[in-house]
């Protein structure tokens, strides 16, 4: 039998579950969030594409219209029927921090 020659480019972290579960995403965001406290130079330039009214809008779009309401109780038709000031109101609340 031949011996395989080790895998070229990126090898999957064999640690790392090949979904995403609710605990990888949490923890892949903790490591975000200690990055970003530690180096924020990197960070603020790349802020302001969570509060673009446009990128907010695709992600709207994005998301199935049959999903289940929000925490908020808002269902998908309900946000779009006013949806421009909706993702103004969004857009200004993210960018305070509210």
């Amino acid at each position: 039998m031949e011996e395989r020659k080790p895998t070229k480019g990126n090898a999957v972290d064999p640690n790392r579950s090949r979904t995403q579960w609710p605990a990888d995403l949490h923890s892949n965001l903790d490591r975000v969030r200690a990055v970003a406290r530690r180096d924020k130079e990197k960070f603020t330039p790349l802020w302001h594409h969570a509060y673009d009214v446009d990128g907010l809008g695709e992600a709207l779009l994005a998301i199935r219209r049959s999903s289940v309401a929000g925490v908020d109780g808002v269902t998908w038709s309900a946000y779009g029927q006013d949806l421009e000031a909706n993702l103004l109101d969004l857009s200004d609340r993210l960018r305070c921090g509210a």
